[in-house]
């Protein structure tokens, strides 16, 4: 006799912020059928060998920096969380009172705190850039490891979560949905009646397959690309004081430019790479009072891309963008550097490696952009670093010498995914299917993920 087919009401794949938080809503209703899916290991299992100076090794493809329970949140690291109007765009299809309700939901169950303080920044009294101010709320390593142990074991004694599960295959059935799902010890097929999507940023290229499959409707992402700029952290803590997450605007030749992901806390910032399978990007992190001592600090510039005046697709980039990465140096899609005054200069990089990144390769950084693109790029990057030696006491006209002090890292990308057409309550157009998180291609960051986990949540009947 055959095993009878499980029946779920509901099955979440991936468990970051927005399955986590999704899981966690679903239990506070009172709603136990349900089954959170994750194809990495558990948050004490994540261990990546670039935190202890080793070459990144891929992990058997599943990446520990983005895989994992706690998807982009990985135990032992320091996070940031920013509010609206940080995540304009999730804010806007929520509306304030939903917004303002689930971010409270997934503060206090999530994060075990619903009265953390939001500091607004002050960007705009430090510089007359323009500059997009929030608040923002830092939370050191040892609040992350509570926080994902005590989510962690909230799911598991539910029963809910199952890790190291991989999602093979969704059939849409005309009430609901068949999953396949693959497991060292073999295959097994659930039945859902509704499916939400949270895969974040590990989930790109499976996502990107299973909407055509599935015939879900989306726009072509807006994907920018950029490169770290990492130097002596002196130079950008007392910066960081003021906005830890500064975000500077910019546009030059209708290109849209701006920094992203500041690291520069009292401690300063480190580089991992996320892999993406034949490719390895670039992430930062903030370090706090109680995290390991860097020299260093960082944060990322990044250029909006367009062909023709319109959104580049996910093909374009890697086609044009991710193939030169791939080829530069002959490194594979591995990290690369080069100082700023070298890059600047459009020179070969060949000298040693004085990044915080032991596994990064010296290369031509400059190389993987166009001409044009290079030019307009080193436009923006040059305002802001005369900014810092001027924040910092130093005459801005030398910033052919400092720029030999600053390494510039390849390459970094944000918002691969498509923008996903969504209805109000975040409903794809396949019925029964809901994509939140990074994914949806709204907002990218941790509340954002997890206010709308919470939200589809509530939402779904």
């Amino acid at each position: 006799m055959g095993t009878k087919m499980r029946k779920l009401d509901v099955a979440i794949v991936g468990a970051g912020a927005a399955g986590i938080a999704c899981g966690m809503k679903l239990l506070d209703k009172g709603n136990h059928n349900f089954m959170i899916y994750e194809k990495g290991r558990s948050y004490e299992k994540r261990y990546c060998p670039v935190d202890h100076g080793r070459t990144c090794m891929k992990c058997d493809g599943i990446c520990n920096v983005i895989s994992g329970f706690g998807g982009c949140i990985h135990y032992g690291d320091s996070v940031k969380l920013s509010v609206y109007p940080s995540g304009k765009r999730l804010y806007q299809l929520l509306g304030p009172d939903a917004y303002y309700s689930c971010l409270e939901f997934a503060l206090e169950h999530f994060f075990r705190n619903r009265y953390l303080e939001f500091q607004m920044t002050e960007g705009n009294k430090i510089t007359e850039m323009d500059v997009k101010d929030y608040g923002i709320c830092s939370l050191d390593s040892g609040q992350v490891k509570e926080a994902l142990r005590n989510s962690f074991d909230y799911l598991e004694s539910n029963q809910c979560i199952s890790l190291e599960t991989v999602v093979k295959k969704i059939e849409k059935q005309e009430d609901g949905f068949f999953l396949t799902l693959q497991r060292t010890s073999g295959e097994e097929t659930v039945y859902a009646a509704k499916v939400v999507i949270a895969t974040g940023r590990d989930g790109v290229t499976w996502w990107k397959e299973m909407t055509g499959h599935l015939g879900v409707k989306a726009e072509p992402p807006v994907i920018s690309l950029g490169f770290r700029f990492e130097m002596d952290k002196k130079y950008l803590t007392g910066i960081g004081e003021r906005h830890p997450d500064l975000k500077l605007r910019f546009v030059k030749g209708g290109r849209k430019f701006k920094t992203f992901c500041f690291c520069a806390g009292k401690k300063g910032g480190k580089l991992k790479g996320e892999n993406y399978g034949d490719f390895t990007l670039l992430d930062g992190h903030i370090l706090l009072d109680k995290d390991e001592e860097s020299g260093f600090a960082n944060f990322a510039l990044l250029m909006q891309l367009t062909h023709d005046r319109e959104r580049m697709t996910y093909s374009q980039v890697v086609s044009r963008y991710i193939a030169r990465y791939k080829k530069l140096g002959g490194y594979s899609g591995m990290p690369v550097f080069q100082n700023y005054s070298s890059f600047r200069n459009r020179e070969d990089g060949s000298e040693q490696n004085g990044t915080s990144l032991a596994s990064a390769r010296p290369a031509a950084v400059w190389k993987l952009l166009e001409p044009e693109e290079h030019t307009m790029f080193c436009e923006v990057a040059d305002e802001i670093i005369r900014w810092i030696m001027e924040f910092n006491g130093l005459h801005a006209g030398q910033i052919e010498e400092f720029g030999k002090k600053i390494y510039i890292l390849g390459m970094e990308i944000e918002s691969l995914w498509d923008t996903i057409c969504l209805d109000e309550a975040m409903m794809t157009t396949v019925d029964g299917l809901y994509v939140t998180g990074d994914c949806a291609g709204l907002a990218q960051g941790i509340i954002p993920a997890a206010v709308s986990g919470v939200y589809v949540a509530e939402k779904i009947v």
